[in-house]
């Protein structure tokens, strides 16, 4: 039994790193993803560092360094695949050099409906040279809530860590810290999970 459990765990990885992920490569507008982010409810984000240049080139505001990635998207890639632990989605947000800059994963938590509206955000279907994959480390992980609001007329994303989700939810979110080596909510607060 403890063979079966120790195997488990070391096949824990995050879907980025798995080479049998299925991944669409799509265009899609910083500003059309960062509205919709909000109807997916709680999401499992790992974020990456971004230039500071790089998190002005959007049209919008962000409230929190983890999110800086966001302005600066190019590419919308939305993962899958499927393995012993069941389905897994995702969606990376990457800027034009391939650069990944914020991941966020489906959790039984989120709503399935605001999740379907992110993962069919679609712009361009043009066939189109996708660029080779960069990966730096994330430096953020964490489970959060996304906000799009307008203030003092400009529009900002922000996002509120949430502190606790279903059992299955923290399930997946210690595989994901497991596999980082990250602690929960390292940038910025966190929870228990």
């Amino acid at each position: 039994m403890i063979a079966w459990l120790a195997a488990r765990a070391a096949r824990s990885c995050l879907p980025f790193t798995d080479t049998r992920a299925d991944r669409r490569w799509v265009r899609a507008s910083p500003r059309a993803l960062a509205e919709r982010l909000p109807a997916a409810g709680p999401l499992l984000t790992l974020a990456t560092p971004v230039p500071t240049a790089a998190a002005t080139a959007g049209g919008f505001l962000v409230a929190r360094t983890e999110l800086a990635a966001l302005p600066a998207m190019h590419w919308l890639i939305v993962g899958s695949r499927v393995d012993a632990d069941g389905p897994h989605e995702w969606i990376e947000c990457r800027d034009r050099d391939g650069r990944l800059g914020l991941q966020c994963h489906l959790l039984p938590d989120t709503d399935y409906l605001g999740w379907e509206a992110l993962t069919c955000l679609v712009e361009n279907t043009a066939a189109c040279e996708a660029p080779p994959m960069c990966d730096p480390p994330p430096s953020f992980l964490g489970v959060l809530d996304f906000r799009w609001h307008r203030q003092a007329g400009l529009n900002l994303v922000d996002a509120v860590d949430v502190t606790g989700v279903s059992p299955w939810g923290s399930e997946a979110v210690r595989a994901a810290a497991r596999a980082t080596g990250l602690p929960i909510g390292s940038v910025g607060g966190g929870g228990s999970f």
